[in-house]
């Protein structure tokens, strides 16, 4: 599942594991790595379901399968085929956030009810102690369950691609036709399809279309052909290093996904996680590099944001300019609402015309409602992304 294509040889008591190298979107594996280890083997070693309770076989069970969580280089419990979970209060159920949009090798899409099925399958050497003390595993969506609607709301929040080094004339970055090549070389939709099941807004902006001043902008579109002729333009025909790509934690599907896409245009990324208190302190700083994927649902309206993201003197801005800088200070002062819209709308055009930022879209929140329960009070506020006021919520009468 996560783009490797691999092939496992046996010999007498060697494993030879054989990598293939990353695949792309298209095109055939570059080269071969072989890797030697020198083991007495059992069939239980292949097999997730019959392992033994030892280390070995997990050798070549991390090159054949993946898990929920697992560990990795610096966090022994990270998010894999989960990308998160939450832990009840008593530590008696806890409940995965399963990532979209992944499939087998053979092309089946990964769903919850394969998890369970791995789960009842297990009969290796803690199969009895697993079993005996999980009460059930529960798979069902909230679409697929016939008790539950779905209700979504867009609130005022706004995923995009932030570009700190632009105000870097060293840097790649501070190129328009570096910064619009990975703007036009993200899939929004896609992303929207595989985190938001579709219903999020694509745009073209940071700041919310619902938020009061806000100018709507499209998004650029979807077009690497154009964004690698644009790449070579710029002086990259075989696209560049970009260091670092962080995504606002805990969505690293996300920053997964648009390092993908940036990969596939020749913009090369890694994808760094942070817990989320760093993120927040590194993105107040000027100092810092590469791309971030960030999205924030503070309020305000269309001047707030740009107080905070946009002007020389924002706190999560890394540079300016000064006629945004001049304008913003004449909204500021500005009396009469038309006119200040009218400042207002011009400093966004500007923003989106300089590809200061690259919109992705704006996410919607997804509720599952309960049968018995006649009004959630979710959607009430424009604002708000989650129930609100909770004076108004109410159960249908029996």
């Amino acid at each position: 599942m996560n783009g490797l294509s691999r092939r496992i040889v046996l010999a007498s008591g060697i494993i030879l594991a054989v990598w293939c190298g990353t695949v792309g979107a298209q095109g055939q594996p570059e080269g071969q790595l072989t890797i030697a280890f020198d083991a007495s083997i059992a069939p239980t070693f292949l097999d997730p379901a019959e392992t033994p309770g030892i280390g070995t076989p997990f050798v070549f069970l991390y090159a054949m399968h993946d898990a929920l969580i697992k560990p990795l280089p610096g966090n022994d419990m990270a998010p894999c085929l989960a990308e998160s979970w939450k832990e009840s209060p008593d530590g008696l159920a806890y409940e995965f956030k399963l990532r979209q949009g992944l499939k087998f090798h053979n092309g089946d899409p990964f769903t919850a009810d394969d998890v369970k099925f791995s789960f009842q399958r297990y009969k290796g050497a803690a199969a009895k102690l697993l079993h005996d003390r999980v009460k059930a595993v529960e798979a069902a969506t909230i679409k697929a369950d016939p008790k539950l609607r779905l209700v979504k709301v867009i609130p005022p929040a706004a995923w995009w691609l932030d570009f700190p080094e632009q105000w870097n004339p060293k840097s790649p970055w501070s190129d328009r036709r570096v910064r619009l090549a990975a703007t036009m070389a993200v899939d929004k939709q896609a992303l929207n399809e595989a985190e938001r099941l579709g219903f999020s807004r694509l745009t073209g902006s940071i700041i919310p279309s619902v938020m009061e001043f806000a100018l709507r902008l499209e998004p650029y579109p979807y077009d690497p052909t154009h964004a690698k002729r644009l790449l070579t333009e710029a002086g990259y025909p075989n696209g560049f290093d970009a260091g670092e790509l962080t995504p606002l934690p805990p969505f690293t599907t996300m920053g997964e996904a648009v390092a993908n896409y940036l990969a596939a245009v020749g913009i090369r990324t890694r994808v760094r996680g942070m817990e989320r208190a760093t993120f927040m302190e590194a993105w107040r700083t000027r100092s810092r590099q590469g791309v971030y994927v960030t999205v924030t649902a503070a309020p305000g309206n269309a001047s707030s944001r740009i107080e905070n993201f946009v002007i020389s003197t924002a706190p999560y801005a890394t540079g300016g300019y000064p006629d945004i800088d001049d304008l913003f200070r004449q909204q500021a002062q500005e009396r009469d609402r038309g006119k200040r819209q009218a400042l207002l709308h011009q400093i966004q055009r500007l923003m989106h015309e300089r590809v200061m930022y690259g919109g992705i879209f704006e996410p919607a929140t997804l509720h599952g409602i309960g049968p018995r329960v006649e009004e959630a009070g979710v959607g009430l506020s424009a604002q708000l992304y989650f129930t609100s006021p909770w004076e108004d919520m109410r159960l249908k009468k029996q």
